[in-house]
């Protein structure tokens, strides 16, 4: 019995003790989930910290007082001398944050509520535009860009070394600075440049229009008293109008050379400078409105500004129908009726004593606007044809013999030569040969209506036209035109420099040296085909026909192109058949 009773308390103490170890087991699982939650907690707590010290920092900026910005100038001492809206103050540098040792003059800085430097911001990119006049010691006469208003301006670091006048540059007018060198505007890219060393004697052909240049633009400008003594206003511009390549251009560059020197004759204490500004008309136009009118007053703005001082300029307007066509006959835009009242404003403002001559180049000047060639204005026209048998020789001899003559074939000195015994006349030298034998035989080439030549495999000499086709106008009437009407001035240096490369690829393949009349036959030939070729391109077309043949007054309808019945061919034969 008693054994039984200490068994049954064993058994209470067992089941008290496992009840209280269960009881421990579920308190250390509870403790464990409550230290994972505590640890959550204090994560919990952290973040809600950081999100709060941002949310501070938030409303501290939102509270604080603005920044200022301003322009660094100088370093006085330990202080930074800086502008802010044009009003300039010597304020300190946060050392910690700028080392003021590196700022530059032009730098944007940051300033806080004390006007302390605190930061430096990137580079300025915005301000106005202007164009450099003049320089006055370290800074620069600006004047704005579209208005008269002069304004002197120091430079950013760095801009001094790449700047001179006339150079567009970027400026700030409130600081006071240049901060940057501009692009070239298209107004920038029409240089003025001192008068080309051209003279008259380098045109040849063209006596009578050197002589008619001089009597309406050299005398009125080296005697203007006589013209006021007789009450004589001569024109304001004058007009070179003919086909292309027939020495317009080069005209205008010998005027401007010529009067230089005729002016520097008449007053020799002075210093004469000559320039020539050469203006392509459709390099004026522009598609934005009224920037080719803002263009031609710069142009001319730019021709008073090198008068000032004594300079002379020639404005050669080429192209000028172009540019100065008759308004109303535009046919996508109607750009001529603001272009020319600004050519003509401009022209009519020029005064004597501006030394500024402007002279227009055009192969189809009725097409020019009636109002610019009133006598006044564009009145003086001269005529530049295409060249004659005379200027065509005269050419011959300025590219077969300057700046030396031309190198010839030594057959053609030879006078054991067989051929030269029996048909010629000895030649003794080499200018001879140019001249008693090379001109004459291109002369006569360019202007026959037939030419002749020998055919080598027929062995026979043949005959072909020079002839290219007729112009048939609008009342039926036809015109033939040959060769030479197409002829320019600039063909003769085809002719001769087509030549010389011939002798110089016979020399590599034969080592045969010296120039053959046979090249010049060849050379005058090609450009045959190629006239021939370019005329038949323009013939159904009226327009471009009337722009090549200029002089005529009648309407063109269109050309028909004549063929040749037998094909061109220069052979190459002996010397002596050439002579």
């Amino acid at each position: 019995m008693e054994k039984e009773n200490i068994y049954n308390k064993y058994e209470k103490i067992l089941n008290a003790y496992k009840k209280l170890y269960n009881q421990h087991e579920e308190l250390l699982e509870k403790n464990e989930t409550l230290a994972g939650q505590n640890q959550n907690l204090s994560f919990s707590i952290l973040e809600l910290k950081s999100q709060l010290e941002i949310f501070q920092k938030e409303v501290e900026k939102l509270t604080a007082p603005p920044l200022s910005c301003g322009i660094f100038l100088e370093m006085i001492n330990v202080n930074a001398f800086i502008s802010i809206a044009g009003r300039e103050m010597n304020v300190s540098v946060d050392s910690a944050r700028v080392d003021g040792k590196n700022l530059k003059k032009g730098d944007r800085v940051i300033l806080n509520e004390s006007l302390v430097i605190i930061g430096v911001l990137p580079v300025f990119k915005e301000g106005g535009v202007g164009i450099i006049k003049d320089f006055v010691d370290d800074r620069a006469i600006v004047e704005k860009e579209g208005m008269s208003e002069n304004f002197v301006f120091s430079f950013a670091k760095g801009i001094r070394e790449i700047v001179e006048a006339g150079d567009r540059v970027r400026y700030l007018e409130s600081a006071g600075l240049i901060y940057e060198k501009l692009p070239k505007t298209q107004i920038s890219e029409f240089e003025i440049k001192e008068a080309p060393n051209v003279t008259y004697e380098q045109i040849a052909g063209l006596e009578k229009e050197i002589e008619a240049v001089r009597e309406a633009i050299e005398l009125p400008l080296l005697y203007p008293e006589k013209f006021k003594e007789y009450v004589l206003s001569p024109s304001k511009g004058i007009l070179f109008w003919g086909p292309p390549g027939c020495g317009k251009t080069i005209m205008a560059k010998a005027v401007a050379n010529s009067l230089m020197k005729e002016l520097q004759k008449k007053y020799p204490d002075k210093k004469i400078k000559s320039y020539f500004l050469n203006i392509r008309g459709p390099e004026i136009l522009n598609k934005f409105v009224g920037e080719s009118e803002r263009i031609m007053r710069d142009l001319f703005k730019k021709a008073r500004e090198k008068t000032k001082d004594g300079g002379l300029v020639v404005m050669f307007f080429d192209e000028m129908e172009s540019l100065l066509r008759v308004r109303g006959s535009g046919i996508s835009s109607d750009v001529e009726s603001t272009i020319v009242p600004q050519f003509l404003a401009e022209l009519d403002g020029l005064e004597s004593n501006e030394n500024i001559i402007v002279i227009g180049a055009s192969n189809r000047y009725d097409l020019i606007d009636p109002a610019v060639l009133r006598e006044e204005r564009v009145g003086k026209k001269i005529e530049f044809p295409r060249p004659t048998e005379v200027g065509m020789k005269n050419a011959l001899e300025i590219y077969l013999t300057k700046p030396r003559p031309v190198p010839i074939s030594a057959k053609y000195l030879d006078k054991t030569n067989e051929a030269y015994n029996k048909n010629y006349e000895i030649l003794e030298k080499q200018e001879d040969v140019i001249y008693k034998k090379f001109i004459p035989e291109i002369v006569k080439h360019i202007y026959a209506k037939e030419w002749e030549f020998y055919d080598k495999q027929l062995k026979s000499k043949m005959k072909v036209s020079n002839k290219l086709g007729d112009i048939v106008f609008i009342s039926g009437k036809k015109e033939s035109v040959y060769f030479s009407n197409l002829l320019d001035y600039a063909m003769a240096k085809f002719f001769v420099d087509k030549a010389k490369l011939e002798a110089i690829k016979r020399f590599v393949a034969k080592k045969e040296d010296g120039v053959l009349m046979e090249d010049f036959h060849k050379a005058i030939e090609e450009k045959v085909a190629e006239t021939k070729k370019f005329i038949k391109n323009i013939a159904a077309d009226p327009n471009q026909a009337s722009s090549i043949f200029s002089k005529k007054t009648e309407r063109i309808s269109h050309i028909e192109i004549a063929e040749d019945e037998i094909t061109r061919v220069v052979e190459s034969v002996s010397v002596g058949h050439y002579l």
